[in-house]
């Protein structure tokens, strides 16, 4: 008998809850879906607008675009001319470098680069250590710079300055060098 109660019971409740559900399928709950509907396509259209301006954002600060504005730039125009002036290995056409001239330059980048072998060996045997130090990429930098400033000074061989300017460049780097690895 319990269960036949508990039967009617739940006939009762489904066909209440049936009606109920009839009588909500009206315009007013239409309405309110199509309101909520609405409010979350708003909300999508917002997400997407963010995502939009964040990614042309990230876009437009790459640094990527930031070469590519500076090669559109009339500074990297002059700076690419005085460049190619000042530092070019020489033509057919241009005369030979004063032999005297020449034997200094090279002579001076000789005992740069002989002098430089030997801070060169420390950094060598620092680099197979565990754990790098300030040492390794503060050398690595220092080197960087004193060879390109002694290879700059063979390309300008034919000004007058420059090859002048690039060796003492190398040189005050070398000398920064030992002095760093002997403070090591």
């Amino acid at each position: 008998m319990r269960t036949d109660t508990r039967d009617r019971q739940q006939d009762v409740h489904d066909r209440f809850r049936a009606r109920l559900q009839a009588r909500l399928q009206s315009p007013l709950q239409d309405r309110l879906r199509a309101e909520a509907h609405a409010r979350i396509q708003e909300r999508l259209r917002f997400a997407g607008q963010t995502l939009h301006a964040a990614n042309q954002s990230w876009q437009q600060t790459r640094p990527g675009m930031l070469v590519q504005q500076y090669r559109d730039s009339e500074f990297h125009d002059r700076t690419k001319h005085a460049v190619r002036v000042r530092f070019r290995l020489p033509l057919d056409g241009d005369p030979a470098p004063d032999s005297r001239r020449l034997a200094l330059v090279a002579g001076w980048a000789g005992v740069l680069g002989m002098a430089g072998v030997m801070v060169a060996l420390p950094v060598l045997v620092d680099l197979f250590r565990p754990g790098l130090s300030w040492y390794f990429p503060v050398m690595l930098l220092i080197g960087l710079v004193g060879v390109g400033a002694t290879a700059g000074a063979f390309a300008s061989i034919h000004r007058r300055r420059a090859p002048w300017i690039g060796l003492w460049i190398g040189t005050a780097a070398l000398a920064l060098a030992v002095v760093l690895t002997a403070t090591r």
